[in-house]
């Protein structure tokens, strides 16, 4: 189980948008010359956000599909509503990085009332926020944490750690790599603390999944899922 301090997002708006922005220097990758898709994908539920302004309609669950590496340097982002709704809707969003197809995900809102159902909401045995501690870092991971301090949906980067975080092989022996991260949320972090249960399940055929659980200080938050192709070194 682990935890970590993400910042609650923020909320924006627009009908479809369209942005470019240069990647962060300091993003932290599998090469010189590639990122890790944390970032990528938290840009891209930015950008879902952002497709209309409705503080109401919540992102309820993220699908995020990697192409291949994802080159540092300039991005762009587009999202678009494909199934509009006043309760549900569907946005579907793309990241080119250097003018190349590179990140595409698809995300479900849904309109919240929040209090309407709170009497029969289920509860969630939450662990308390720890003390302050040693932080740890993966090898070769600086101790800034690079983009992680840069980017607004920080949390989607704590929820695409889930395989470094519950990792069921030696590293230096063998690679893991999600081309895949699936988020579902029953709500959005309300505070800037995340709490991660995660665990990788290892196939015999060098095929993996990993999934768990994430909640906030006050309760349960939404379920991360991620596929693994895995390979000795």
């Amino acid at each position: 189980m682990t935890s970590h301090r993400s910042p609650r997002p923020s909320t924006s708006c627009a009908a479809r948008t369209n942005s470019t922005r240069r990647g962060p220097r300091r993003a932290r990758g599998t090469s010189k010359c590639s990122t890790a898709g944390g970032p990528p994908a938290a840009l891209l539920a930015r950008a879902v956000e952002r497709v209309r302004e409705d503080e109401a309609m919540s992102i309820d669950r993220l699908t995020i599909d990697m192409l291949g590496p994802i080159p540092q340097g300039r991005i762009r982002t587009e999202a678009t509503i494909v199934r509009p709704g006043k309760r549900i809707e569907l946005v579907e969003d793309k990241l080119w990085a250097d003018d190349r197809l590179a990140v595409t995900a698809t995300a479900w809102r849904m309109r919240s009332t929040p209090e309407n159902s709170a009497e029969v909401a289920t509860t969630f045995d939450t662990s308390s926020v720890p003390e302050p501690q040693e932080q740890k870092y993966f090898p070769g991971i600086s101790c800034d944490w690079g983009y992680g301090r840069a980017i607004e949906w920080r949390f989607v980067i704590v929820a695409d750690s889930a395989n470094g975080v519950s990792a069921a092989v030696p590293f230096g022996e063998w690679t893991f790599i999600p081309p895949t991260l699936s988020l579902t949320f029953a709500r959005e972090p309300q505070s800037e603390w995340l709490n991660m249960n995660v665990r990788t399940h290892v196939g015999p055929d060098c095929r993996g999944v990993v999934n768990g659980d994430l909640a906030g200080e006050i309760g349960y938050v939404g379920a991360v899922t991620q596929r693994l192709l895995i390979a000795r070194l």
